[in-house]
């Protein structure tokens, strides 16, 4: 496999996973009453592709940003 392939996959699997959290985290934080979400759009799915979990937990810290 080429490595350019690779890249591709290991991207693709990244932003599977990230936009899977970001889902679950949005789920545990309605209900437990905070307005913390993300939404699924090209720009958290680059992230969470491009940066994995730290790329969601970012994406997360600003929205959090805007609570204080």
């Amino acid at each position: 496999m080429g490595l350019a392939v690779k890249r591709i996959y290991r991207f693709l699997v990244r932003m599977i996973i990230g936009m899977a959290l970001i889902f679950f985290l949005n789920q545990v934080f309605d209900n437990v009453g905070l307005d913390l979400s993300v939404g699924y759009n090209a720009v958290s799915m680059a992230a969470s592709g491009t940066l994995g979990v730290p790329g969601v937990l970012l994406l997360y810290g600003i929205v959090a940003c805007r609570l204080l």
